[in-house]
């Protein structure tokens, strides 16, 4: 008779030892986790880590130093077309590369050097979408990005750099949390703020169109009564919130819409 285990059953994936803030899927069914941890499965893993389909670590993917979980986090990730792993967050540098709050990392773990972004954006991406041309869209607590003003949200070129087409004019008042976007023409995004280029109406969710300005057609009446902290988007079009509001129009809507 084989010998009798005597590790724990929910030991034998022990997971992280920290927060986990978001997660994506790649085109191989592995897990990208990113979050505030130092270790995955007991094997050191600084705030991101690939797993494999049985949930145990992928150590094909070696992100070195990663982002140091004492004073640092990695919010969000996003897959490109060519499954490079984009990652945003409240960091200085990637495995000891000067990369503040957005990174480009190449399939294996490592930093992809063709990204630069200079000097980043001046807070935390808390949200970003990779988009299929290459370009990222980025939200969080920032106002600027590598330099020029950029409040709360902005849109990168595949090479890092800021993407000066897309133009928001210091729409938002507050941070974006979360986002969703149709191509790369229309972008819903929610968070703490409740202006939206002077247009009212907008509290805490909104759409804005592939220039960055404000789309009108897209009138959630009051908007919510509180911060919007996720958002996706169905197939028809519809928008679902989730956050920490109970009104949403008028509506007695607690926290889902």
């Amino acid at each position: 008779a084989p010998p009798i285990s005597t590790v724990p059953p929910q030991m034998v994936h022990p997971g992280t030892d920290g927060e986990v803030y978001g997660l994506a899927v790649d085109a191989n069914d592995k897990t990208i986790i990113v979050g505030r941890f130092y270790s995955y499965d007991l094997s050191g893993r600084n705030c991101i880590v690939r797993i494999n389909t049985d949930g145990s670590l992928d150590t094909s993917f070696n992100p070195g130093t990663g982002v140091d979980p004492f004073d640092s986090s990695i919010q969000a990730v996003a897959l490109t077309s060519s499954n490079q792993v984009v990652i945003g967050g409240d960091f200085v540098s990637y495995n000891g590369t000067q990369r503040n709050s957005i990174a480009r990392l190449n399939s294996d773990g490592s930093l992809d050097f063709t990204f630069d972004p200079g000097a980043g954006a001046n807070g935390p991406v808390y949200a970003l979408i990779a988009q299929s041309d290459g370009k990222v869209l980025i939200g969080g607590d920032f106002t600027s990005f590598n330099g020029t003003t950029r409040n709360y949200i902005a849109r990168l070129n595949a090479d890092g750099s800021l993407d000066t087409t897309f133009d928001p004019q210091n729409n938002l008042n507050a941070p974006v949390y979360t986002m969703a976007a149709e191509g790369s023409t229309q972008i819903a995004i929610g968070g703490d703020f409740t202006s939206v280029g002077g247009v009212a109406g907008q509290d805490h969710v909104a759409r804005i169109l592939g220039d960055g300005s404000v789309d009108t057609t897209f009138d959630p009446g009051g908007g919510a009564n509180g911060t919007v902290y996720g958002l996706a988007r169905q197939t028809d079009g519809k928008i679902v919130i989730g956050g920490e509001f109970s009104v949403v129009n008028g509506q007695n809507l607690n926290r889902l819409a």
